[in-house]
């Protein structure tokens, strides 16, 4: 079990010690998305052993290195995660403008929606739709997006006009012949709290997890839930996701987005009581209000990737002043993910309004 990190600082050492396996897994994590080994060359010492979320072994040190070593050495039954903060060399990479969702190209695609876009059974959701005849094929995105300098997509769980094997393999092929990252296939529907049918859309969600690893990707998106939040569906909802993270193939997120989610303080608790077995995609435009850049800000540095949209005026143009006091609100308390652009005005021109999110992004400071 691993504690939820929802109160680390934002440069901070997770050390966990495994049991019977006389090794560790470290790494660097901003809010409670773990980063492989490699970043342990970023350590400044000296470090010193903060309070721990779980106790230490006897005998863990200050410093990350000692702390490593010594558990590799003795081979501690598993204690969980603990804590060291440490001061970084130098800046962290960001992947922020080289991202995005394939729904700032829905009309691009021909505004597709699949037969298979919501649970068995369901009622109301999306209303599947052919593809115009202008589409292009999601076969051929690859291809566009990296002729136009993106290197990371999200997938809208019903752009997909085909899930047997063969055409996952051969939209896997075509990313990687592009070589672009799947960074998340976004499942946009099924309810973990439905009242009735809870088990079934779990169970349906299981197969596009499924189908995410088939892809290659490296997240599935799971709506935590649709119905007004209370502690017992919170609750609900954090399990049926634990299960749902326990036998996926790849990292199972869920967004502050739907009815279960309204504010931080319901993101903050649905990930407490997940202990960590999921992480967070963070959505700059799903929340409104005064207060919605603390809100971001709560929650920035516990997501692991983010859909970066920009809102519109009442004109329909893209308000960028706004969504660059989103983007500030979310960047400053600690994320470092990508920014997954999402492009929704009125103005067909799809590409054109990608590349004015994405100077938005790129003008920020590193």
């Amino acid at each position: 079990m691993r504690p939820y990190a929802g109160g680390l600082t934002q440069h901070t050492l997770l050390v966990r010690v495994q049991s019977g396996e006389r090794r560790t897994n470290a790494g660097l994590t901003r809010g409670n998305t773990l980063v492989g080994p490699a970043l342990l060359s970023l350590l400044q010492p000296p470090c010193s052993l903060r309070k721990p979320i779980t106790a230490p072994p006897s005998g863990f040190c200050g410093h990350p290195s000692t702390c490593l070593g010594h558990a590799q050495r003795v081979g501690h039954r598993s204690v969980g995660w603990v804590t060291v903060p440490f001061r970084p060399r130098g800046r962290f990479p960001r992947m922020m403008n080289r991202a995005v969702h394939d729904w700032s190209l829905h009309r691009t695609l021909g505004r597709f929606v699949s037969t298979e876009a919501n649970p068995p059974g369901a009622t109301g959701g999306m209303r599947p739709r052919e593809a115009d005849a202008s589409a292009l094929e999601l076969l051929d995105l690859p291809g566009e997006l990296a002729a136009r300098g993106y290197d990371v997509v999200q997938l809208c769980h019903f752009h997909l006009p085909n899930r047997d094997r063969a055409y996952l393999a051969e939209l896997r092929a075509s990313l990687a012949d592009a070589h672009i990252t799947l960074d998340a296939l976004l499942i946009d529907a099924g309810d973990l709290v439905h009242p009735t049918d809870a088990d079934e859309h779990e169970a349906w969600i299981a197969g596009w997890l499924e189908d995410a690893g088939t892809l290659g990707a490296t997240r599935g998106r799971v709506i935590a839930g649709q119905a007004d939040p209370t502690p017992e569906l919170l609750q609900e909802s954090a399990r049926r996701l634990r299960r749902l993270a326990a036998g996926s193939p790849v990292r199972v997120v869920t967004e502050n987005w739907m009815a279960l989610l309204p504010t931080a303080t319901h993101v903050h608790q649905l990930l407490e009581a997940a202990e960590g077995d999921i992480g967070l995609l963070v959505d700059l435009a799903n929340w409104t209000g005064p207060d919605r850049d603390a809100q971001l800000a709560s929650i920035g540095a516990l997501a692991e990737t983010s859909h970066a949209k920009c809102t519109t005026k009442a004109d329909g143009s893209l308000d960028t002043d706004d969504f660059r006091r989103a983007l500030t609100a979310v960047t400053a308390s600690g994320f470092a993910g990508s920014l997954c652009l999402v492009y929704d005005a009125p103005d067909p021109d799809e590409w054109e309004g990608l590349a004015t999110c994405r100077k938005v992004t790129a003008d920020l400071p590193n």
